[in-house]
């Protein structure tokens, strides 16, 4: 079997514990090494970029095999944000240095395949004529995102600011599909919605959920207690938070006077600390308890009004066999069945009425449960996801080659 070179350009330093594009890369770099690929790691640290092979970066703590300087990235974040008008979350990825190094490292190894984040696909204008095959990686469907909180808000200036940002995503997406890449995507929105270049040349590749959590035992009772978890930071999921304590929470209290709130996630806002002064209402920022307390809980509560991409913390929960009550807006892009794997509802009344359900009838929740785990385990596990990832690295590969074949021919008979 022939080892296929991969060079993975990220973000920032992949992490198992880190924001959504370090768990997505090192998640996908840490499942090609299983399979025998050979994976080098480009990456921004600080104010120097680093070259590192894929078992340092998985095993040994990430020793660089080449490392440089950037100096201050400021000004070139503002020359990308101010004059080129990349969107903020690609222009705070503008490393001028990163061209020359790429051209060095391209010259020095031969790669089969170069899978880039596609926030950092602008600092190299000239990628559409690299010899090697591309795939870019959307770890978030940003434009979908951007026109849900744009139409979500009410406030003026966030409003004006949304609808600013909204025309440099639109000219970023324009800006990628002219160079004429494959691209995938994490689930989250309708591909039509999302897609930046023609649905042929977008592929679908969720993150995966860690084996180790499937294996929760469903019949150890739970606590009486909801919760919540995910990036609270956020917008869309301060938002939840907030309306699961103040407008889902009360209504159940007064059938389950004992019941508890478990709102998890870290950096939270003032708006979220201040719901500890409700009765019952906890928030558990400890990232070692986080899964621990997933696992104890009675049910999941994800009343998500909007935002998008892949609900990573309420697929954890699926796995661990906690029962999920979700909107709509949460079930995008996971797509389980109302009455199968999990409950959905819109309305505040409607989440009241199925969590009462959940909580009251443990033949119910027991079902409910371990429909949506082993919903989870089917698609979004390790061994399938990445079977998406290698068969569109296989197809690109095959469309590279069958391209210069006709190239080569074309010479000929020239």
């Amino acid at each position: 079997m022939v080892k296929i070179n991969v060079l993975y350009i990220a973000q920032k330093r992949p992490s198992f514990d880190g924001s959504t594009d370090q768990i997505r890369a090192y998640q996908q770099i840490n499942s090609l090494l299983k399979r025998d690929y050979f994976v080098y790691c480009l990456f921004q640290k600080n104010d120097s970029i680093c070259l590192v092979e894929g078992e340092e970066l998985i095993h040994c703590g990430a020793e660089c095999i080449y490392t440089e300087k950037t100096g201050s990235l400021y000004f070139a974040m503002l020359k990308a944000y101010l004059f080129k008008r990349y969107p903020l979350n690609a222009a705070q990825h503008s490393f001028p240095e990163i061209r020359r190094i790429i051209k060095h490292i391209r010259q020095e190894v031969c790669f089969d395949i170069i899978h880039i984040q596609s926030n950092m696909v602008h600092n190299f204008p000239d990628i559409d004529s690299w010899i090697e095959p591309v795939v870019v990686d959307y770890v978030d469907p940003i434009r979908f995102s951007q026109e849900r909180r744009y139409r979500w808000t009410s406030q003026l200036i966030e409003k004006a600011a949304r609808r600013g940002e909204l025309g440099r995503v639109r000219k970023y997406e324009s800006f990628l599909k002219k160079r004429g890449l494959n691209h995938i995507i994490s689930p989250g929105a309708d591909q039509r919605q999302v897609a930046p270049v023609t649905i042929e040349k977008l592929d679908i590749v969720p993150n995966y959920i860690e084996e180790s959590l499937f294996a929760a035992d469903l019949r150890i009772p739970k606590e009486r207690a909801i919760i919540f978890s995910g990036p609270i930071n956020e917008p869309e999921y301060a938002d939840a938070a907030i309306r699961l304590v103040k407008d889902i929470y009360p209504g159940l209290k007064r059938s389950f006077p004992e019941l508890k709130c478990w709102i998890v996630g870290t950096n939270p806002s003032p708006d979220i600390q201040k719901l500890l002064t409700e009765e019952g209402v906890s928030l558990i920022e400890e990232k070692e308890r986080i899964r621990t307390s997933v696992s104890k809980a009675a049910a999941y509560v994800c009343p998500l009004r909007f935002g998008c991409g892949q609900k990573h913390f309420l697929l954890e929960a699926a796995a661990m066999g906690c029962p999920i009550i979700l909107s709509h807006t949460a079930n995008e892009g996971i797509e389980f069945i109302s009455g199968k794997e999990a409950m959905l509802a819109e309305t505040n009344e409607q989440f009241i009425v199925k969590t009462k359900t959940i909580l009251s009838n443990q033949v119910i929740r027991l079902v409910t449960a371990r429909q949506a785990q082993l919903f989870t385990y089917t698609f979004f596990s390790e061994k399938p996801v990445m079977n998406q990832l290698v068969n569109v690295y296989a197809k690109v590969i095959k469309q590279a080659e069958g391209d210069n074949g006709r190239e080569e021919q074309a010479q000929k008979q020239g």
